[in-house]
């Protein structure tokens, strides 16, 4: 695909093409995990917020996840369960 990758308007074209994979059942979207660095994650996020108002979960690109975002979402939980062991100690 020949999109720009810095700007949103090319993100979510990009998106909309890597949607078409993404599995559907009886209107519900099933959630993929998809590999992308701090940068890509960052670009993902603005263009989801651009469709935030979308009517579907599809178009809302409810159905992939940056795996960063999942990595970095589990390393706050463990440093907050850290912490609360280290003052319970």
């Amino acid at each position: 695909m020949d999109e720009n990758r810095s700007a949103v308007q090319g993100v979510v074209s990009i998106l909309d093409h890597l949607y078409e994979y993404v599995p559907q059942n009886d209107g519900r979207v099933h959630t993929l995990i998809m590999w992308s660095d701090g940068l890509s994650c960052e670009r993902h996020v603005g263009a989801k917020n651009a469709r935030a108002n979308e009517p579907t979960s599809l178009d809302r690109f409810e159905g992939l996840e940056p795996l960063i975002k999942i990595i970095l979402l589990l390393q706050v939980s463990f440093v907050e369960h850290a912490k609360a062991y280290h003052k319970s100690v």
